[in-house]
């Protein structure tokens, strides 16, 4: 038999669990001449069944190597190898992704809101996916908000984020809306209606918000809002007024007995919320006329309106049934026998101001004032 072509014999490096050597084969000791032989007979194509690294068991059997595990994902496999024990190539990393525990507790209720906001609701913290570890919950949310016109609004903020593991905790939800102790500002329709100044005009240039001087009464916070023809505040106007004290007399009257005393009277400006606000007494009453309070409204020195400011009945029968009210009654002028009014209950309806609180604690009276 001729001899066909040399090829040349190329060394491998077997790796196992004693270390490395060189490969060992069936035809591995024999003379190079029958080595040579052989190869003719075999072929170079069978050279792979012959030079394979043996295995510690050398059972000739094909295997699967493990494939390289994947950064927290599944274990995959490699090929075959060709040959009896071969080890075959590792497999290609797994595509798992890392799971942590990572689910955030709820976050604390938000804090309570200035000017009579309620506490925001707890936060609802769950957290995105983490290395490892859990999360903690995020932070209380944010103070509820009043905003101009005295309502609440969902300004509660966003919980903290969340600690532990390398997934954070998701933001805590935003505290519920902050609540407030003012009604909703509601545009009137029209502008605050007039009605006689009376006898009892005295110009006090008295600029303060406490009118009160000492006089003993329930007591009354007013608070006036003012808005120009198209329901903005109007900011830098005079609101202006006067009232008796718990016995029905003014101030500043020769012929009430008050010549040179001030009390119960004073002017504010309104503010950028269009508001004024005054500390005071109830008033007592006289004769002729409703119980009210006197007022003017002046917008960049021009006098408005001259007007009147009535108390629901149902307010005025409480605080007159009080000790310091009860010697003199109750006032049993309806709006049909007042001397201004005059049974224009329209009127009377559009002046009367809302009031909330009691006799013991005092109460907070408001009305939207309008003027074009």
């Amino acid at each position: 038999m001729g001899r066909g072509k040399e090829w040349p014999m190329k060394k491998h490096k077997c790796e196992s669990s004693t270390g490395t050597s060189e490969p060992r084969g069936p035809i591995d000791g024999l003379p190079t001449s029958t080595r040579r032989e052989a190869l003719q007979l075999i072929g170079v194509g069978g050279f792979g069944l012959l030079a394979g690294c043996a295995t510690d068991d050398d059972s000739g059997v094909a295997a699967n190597a493990s494939g390289a595990s994947g950064a927290g994902g599944e274990v995959a496999s490699g090929p075959a190898a060709i040959g009896g024990n071969a080890a075959g190539p590792a497999g290609s990393a797994g595509t798992g992704t890392a799971r942590g525990t990572a689910t955030g507790t709820s976050g604390g209720s938000g804090a309570a809101a200035a000017n009579g906001g309620k506490a925001g609701a707890a936060g609802n913290n769950t957290g995105v996916a983490g290395a490892s570890g859990s999360n903690a919950g995020g932070a209380s949310g944010d103070a509820g908000a009043v905003d101009a016109a005295g309502r609440g609004t969902p300004i509660g903020g966003a919980g903290g984020t969340g600690a532990g593991g390398t997934g954070a905790g998701g933001a805590g939800a935003g505290g519920a809306a902050g609540a407030s102790d003012r009604s909703p500002v509601i545009c009137p329709d029209d502008n605050t209606p007039p009605v006689p100044e009376g006898p009892y005009y005295y110009d006090s240039k008295m600029n303060r918000s406490d009118i009160t001087d000492g006089k003993t009464g329930v007591a009354v916070t007013y608070r006036f809002t003012l808005l120009d023809r198209d329901c903005n505040p109007v900011e830098g106007a005079v609101i202006d007024i006067w009232q008796t004290d718990k016995e029905g007399v003014y101030s500043a009257f020769a012929q009430q007995g008050t010549a040179g005393e001030l009390f119960l009277r004073g002017f504010q400006y309104t503010d950028a919320k269009g508001e004024a606000t005054f500390k005071a007494i109830f008033p007592g009453w006289y004769n002729g006329r409703l119980t009210h309070l006197h007022g003017k409204i002046f917008i960049d020195g021009a006098e408005q309106v001259t007007t009147n400011f009535f108390y629901p009945k149902d307010v005025e029968e409480a605080v007159y049934a009080s000790p310091l009210y009860a010697a003199r009654g109750q006032n049993r002028t309806s709006v049909a026998q007042d001397i201004e009014l005059r049974g224009d209950q329209e009127r009377f309806d559009a002046l009367t101001m809302s009031f909330t609180g009691d006799v013991a604690s005092g109460y907070v009276a408001t009305l939207v004032l309008k003027q074009s």
